[in-house]
């Protein structure tokens, strides 16, 4: 259900983002907008969301081998 919720709300923000126009700024918040498809094929990737990624991607990895440990079997 987490994960779920944060799909949807990273979406939500990713749609704001593109519709108001002007808050280019946010596509941090937005895992979504991290890698538009011109701005890739034209520019090639950018090294900060480059690392942003893999920080994010490191960091809910060890969340959830941590978490898997912790998990109740019976």
């Amino acid at each position: 259900l987490a994960g779920f919720l944060v799909l949807v709300v990273t979406y939500v923000i990713s749609f704001t983002i593109e519709y108001a126009g002007n808050l280019n700024h946010l596509n941090f918040l937005s895992p979504v907008r991290y890698f538009n498809l011109a701005g890739l094929a034209e520019r090639g990737l950018s090294p900060i969301y480059l690392a942003l990624t893999v920080a994010l991607s490191a960091l809910l990895i060890s969340t959830a081998i941590r978490g898997f440990g912790k998990r109740d079997l019976i």
